[in-house]
């Protein structure tokens, strides 16, 4: 149910305006009509005060109040986040004109003197309507946004392609070929083993180095002896067999 806060000093006033507002209906989301609901506030203090309880749909404000004016009503709700774009609709005697009120973001200006019920109605349709289409535009801005966010964080975490993946199987190919090709210019031909020169072969040092004998004699004595005695053959002589 749409709820309208009327400020609005008259007590005469303010029950035709509300019998005004309510007798345009309201569709509901579940189809049905239903009439707005009307709070009226004699002063300035208390619709304040009920505003800070619950914030209306819609606010029908006369200018001209006893005690704080409209003004002074419009500074104070503007000053708040969550009221900051509530639709005001003025009604007054005063001339007054959009751009003369545009920093307080009134929706529309309802002349007393020649306002009909209909144009009461009509000016709170226009309200609850660019309201919701507010509120549309920001849900789809925040899902265009949402949906960048995802798109981002997908692609950074995507692998990048190694540098093969991006080439066709023929330039894959050629590129195997040309690797083969110089390791072996001749993938036919059988290497042939390296011919190695002896006599540039480096000399190989002997892994045990033998010690050296000073002196001799006794080794050159004991060759003599086996030299003149030599030792008989003890080995018995085999016969040929014979078959």
């Amino acid at each position: 149910m749409t709820l309208v806060y009327l400020i609005e000093d008259d007590p005469t006033m303010a029950n035709v305006l509300s019998i005004s507002i309510r007798q345009a209906g309201q569709l509901q989301p579940d189809g049905t009509i239903a009439a707005p609901r009307v709070d009226i506030f004699h002063d300035a203090v208390s619709a304040i005060e009920a505003v800070n309880e619950r914030v209306p749909d819609v606010i029908l404000l006369d200018i001209l109040l006893t005690g704080p004016d409209g003004f002074t009503f419009l500074n104070e709700l503007r000053s708040y986040p969550d009221t900051i774009e509530t639709p005001v609709i003025l009604i007054s005697s005063l001339n007054l004109t959009n751009e003369r009120l545009a920093p307080y973001g009134i929706t529309k200006i309802l002349d007393k003197a020649t306002m009909t019920p209909e144009d009461i109605q009509i000016a709170i349709a226009e309200a609850l309507a660019k309201t919701a289409i507010t509120a549309l535009e920001r849900q789809k801005a925040q899902i265009a946004q949402n949906t960048q966010n995802t798109q981002n964080t997908q692609s950074s975490s995507v692998i990048p392609d190694l540098p093969l993946a991006n080439q066709s199987a023929p330039e894959v190919s050629v590129v195997i070929e040309s690797a083969v090709e110089n390791q072996n210019p001749n993938p036919n031909s059988i290497p042939e083993a390296e011919t190695v020169d002896p006599t540039v072969l480096p000399a190989v040092a002997p892994i045990i180095e033998r010690p050296t004998v000073e002196n001799n004699s006794g080794l050159s004595r004991l060759n003599d002896l086996l030299a003149s005695n030599p030792v008989p053959d003890d080995s018995p002589t085999q016969e040929p067999n014979a078959f």
